[in-house]
């Protein structure tokens, strides 16, 4: 009988550990962020230099959303 209860001991403390380390991993996922990160430049902005939509994005030329595009880029 004492095998079977330090058995289940071990079962439920290997358990806790591996829902420990879900939780771990899945609070990660959701905190860290996914994919690059673009910061913008305040040397571009001082220096005057502007870019126009078209000619940072070469596939909007005739696209119907191609005003949107350029209002919301030049926001940036």
């Amino acid at each position: 009988m004492k095998k079977r209860i330090e058995g289940h001991e071990k079962k439920k403390k290997r358990n806790v550990w591996i829902v420990g380390l879900v939780t771990t991993a899945v609070l990660a996922a959701t905190l860290l962020p996914i994919g690059p990160v673009h910061l913008t430049s305040t040397a571009k902005a001082a220096s005057g230099t502007s870019d126009t939509a078209l000619s940072k994005f070469k596939d909007i030329k005739g696209h119907w959303a191609q005003a949107t595009i350029a209002k919301a880029y030049e926001k940036i």
